[in-house]
């Protein structure tokens, strides 16, 4: 019965990623745009207080940039509840990580996507990232981990950002499909 609950968070956790990874797809898509907003129209050029009362275009480039790096931030925080340490429910669900059963599992969700065609050192790579944005960027603000100096009173710059690439996504987005699948095959199995 635990066991039976960590999928069915697993599948829950998948369905966020996956939800995530569309509205990422979408203003990808929405950059090509012949109708996104120049931030160099007349609108932007005005102070201000000359744009008060006048209903703002939406989206620019520079919101569509900035939307789909927040919507990596969200991916990894939601992906990484697939390998986070989660809390165990005693009776109801496992615990995510220390749980020999648990940890049998991801194994045989990996080699099930391996089989789907995902290509496990490429897994690891983005895992990797995924943790190093999630661990080091969002949940802590490891100013070693980006590469975070000062540049004056109150002012920060990352040098390096983490983030995600385009193909990464695509590649999560296929895995995630096959860790749904195996979720599905897994629960009906026991």
């Amino acid at each position: 019965m635990e066991t039976k609950g960590r999928l069915y968070l697993w599948i829950s956790t998948i369905h966020e990623c996956l939800d995530t990874i569309k509205f990422f797809e979408r203003c990808s898509e929405a950059e090509g745009y012949q109708n996104i907003v120049d931030e160099s129209t007349a609108f932007f050029e005005k102070p201000e207080t000359a744009r008060k009362g006048i209903k703002r275009p939406f989206p620019t480039l520079t919101e569509l940039h900035f939307l789909k790096y927040k919507l990596i931030d969200l991916l990894s925080v939601e992906f990484w509840r697939l390998y986070s340490t989660g809390y165990s429910l005693p009776g109801m669900v496992a615990g995510n990580i220390k749980n020999p059963d648990i940890e049998t599992i991801r194994k045989e969700m990996e080699q099930y996507a391996e089989r789907k065609g995902i290509d496990l050192l490429r897994l690891e790579s983005i895992k990797k990232a995924v943790e190093r944005i999630r661990d080091g960027f969002i949940a802590h603000q490891d100013g070693q981990a980006s590469n975070m100096r000062r540049v004056s009173d109150g002012h920060l710059v990352f040098n390096q950002a983490p983030t995600l690439e385009y193909d990464d996504v695509t590649f999560l987005k296929k895995y995630l499909y096959a860790c749904y699948e195996f979720c599905e095959i897994k629960i009906d199995a026991i």
